[in-house]
């Protein structure tokens, strides 16, 4: 075969690292050889850290321990093995738990790098296109992408890694003067802020920490406020944490109850889970704590950090449930979708997402002193005369003024069409893709195949990351995204085997 295979990654983050290095890796696994090029598209001008783990303040920490982060499936240990072999080998310092998300991006790309030089031996091919993929067209069983430039280029299969949605816009504030959408990276985000300035921020979840922390490292001195609805921090991360076995909570479990009637209830999941709290005393009450403990946000956090030292391992609970919670997400009828996320989402991703001890002792030093406030009941914000007028919900309450707005929202859950990028836009405009119920794009469970307006999964064409929240529940994090990276590409690398033989007339 004289063309050999053609294969596109759009986008350039952490997403294309995992899925590209498990590409490369059974490709090169085959029985025969076959010629396959593969191009990545991404419109900045670097692969690897992406937004997530962009060169930032070294106070913005990775949330999980860097021990057990790796693009590496089966090597948990991969980037702290790295770390040690290449950073703290030459600094001759003490390992830190929660290391700069920075550093984890250095990681990925020397994980790119590594895998660039496999992917260029006989008979593969890899290249880099630092160029925005704004248009897609399907010709005669091929993709077409299109590129901001004007170029177009055809390719058997396409993995869209296209990384976070856009942050939502609730109160159309975008374009404003001083209102920042997009606070990352917040080196550069924040260097237009006076340090005298009255700072609001829309969220207090993970994003928001990292934003009055910036702050605090730029020496702010002006008030800085948090407003959300319900005005709940990340949890603190409890000190030794020991993995956890479920024991009731099981797959196995959870597949008999949905071979009973095709599905499984919310209801039913909840009391595995509530079991599986019971089974170690004082978790369950530890977690129930975790909300209502504390009429201020401020108390709360006091709270948690007194109770951080704790081996009572409810967090380690809920990691466990990485292992089933997408089984779980995928089998619970539409009706219990719908009322977990209306009344649970929001809790949930603040206790399953807790942020680095030594992060929440600075968050709480700066409630303390007052320079920080965690404002709940958001009810609308408003640019007048210069500045910003915050109203609550409480009548009591007169229209906060802020200087700037940071958006620290995070990224969308849901996909909001004329904030989405160009290429989803016309993925959604020509039906190549529809929104899901839940959020992102509709996909296949099994194989991430997109799934098109008329009900077709095109397993030519394929999506990892959040923009595939919907169908999956936990998108966000690097280990699931690692997991479904080793999945797909085993697949697809199947099926480019299994493509190649037809051709030739071997099967």
């Amino acid at each position: 075969m004289d063309q050999g295979v053609k294969m596109a990654i759009v986008g350039g983050g952490a997403a294309c690292v995992c899925y590209f290095h498990y590409l490369v890796k059974y490709l090169l696994q085959m029985r025969s050889p076959i010629r396959v090029e593969v191009t990545i598209f991404e419109k900045e001008k670097q692969v690897g850290p992406g937004l997530a783990y962009q060169k930032d303040y070294p106070i913005l920490r990775l949330n999980r321990s860097s021990q057990s982060m790796s693009a590496i499936v089966e090597n948990p240990s991969h980037f702290w093995s790295w770390y040690q072999d290449h950073i703290l080998s030459r600094t001759h310092g003490k390992g830190e738990e929660f290391l700069p998300r920075s550093v984890f991006g250095q990681y990925l790309q020397e994980v790119f790098h590594q895998t660039m030089q496999l992917a260029n031996r006989e008979p593969l091919q890899a290249k880099i296109e630092y160029n925005e993929i704004v248009d897609v067209n399907k010709i005669n069983r091929k993709i077409e992408l299109i590129t901001q430039s004007g170029e177009s280029s055809l390719f058997d299969f396409v993995v869209l890694c296209t990384g976070h949605n856009p942050s939502r816009d609730p109160y159309q504030l975008k374009g404003t003067p001083r209102y920042n959408h997009q606070p990352y990276p917040l080196h550069e985000t924040l260097e237009s802020i006076r340090p005298d300035e009255e700072i609001g921020m829309i969220g207090s979840s993970l994003t928001a920490v990292d934003t009055a922390l910036a702050l605090q490292e730029r020496k702010h001195q002006g008030r800085i406020r948090m407003f959300s609805r319900q005005g709940l921090l990340p949890s603190v991360r409890i000190k030794h944490a020991q993995p956890h076995q479920l024991r009731f909570l099981k797959r196995e479990v959870v597949y008999q109850l949905v071979e009973k009637k095709g599905h499984v209830l919310l209801k039913e999941l909840l009391r595995l889970l509530k079991q599986e709290f019971n089974s170690l005393e004082g978790s369950r009450e530890m977690l129930l704590s975790q909300k209502t403990n504390g009429s201020t946000a401020m108390e709360r956090l006091r709270q948690e950090l007194s109770q951080s030292d704790t081996r009572v391992p409810w967090q380690s609970i809920l990691t466990a449930t990485n292992d089933i919670i997408e089984e779980m997400w995928h089998h619970l009828n539409a009706y219990d979708k719908r009322m977990f996320m209306e009344r649970f989402h929001r809790y949930f991703m603040t206790i399953r997402n807790p942020m680095p001890i030594v992060n929440a002792e600075r968050i709480y030093e700066m409630l303390r002193s007052g320079q920080l406030i965690v404002h709940k009941g958001l009810k609308s914000i408003r640019y007048w005369e210069g500045s910003f007028q915050v109203s609550l919900s409480e009548k009591s309450t007169l229209p906060i003024t802020s200087d700037w707005i940071i958006n620290a929202t995070g990224p969308a859950q849901y996909i909001v069409e004329k904030q989405a990028s160009r290429l989803v836009q016309t993925l959604l405009a020509k039906g190549f893709a529809v929104k899901d119920p839940f959020g992102g794009i509709q996909t296949n469970f099994n194989t991430g195949a997109v799934i098109s307006r008329d009900g077709y999964a095109d397993l030519h064409f394929r999506a990892l990351g959040q923009i595939t929240c919907g169908t999956y529940y936990y998108t966000g994090s690097l280990e699931m995204i690692a997991k479904r990276s080793r999945k797909l590409a085993r697949d697809l690398s199947h099926m480019i085997e299994d493509k190649v033989m037809v051709e030739q007339g071997v099967c």
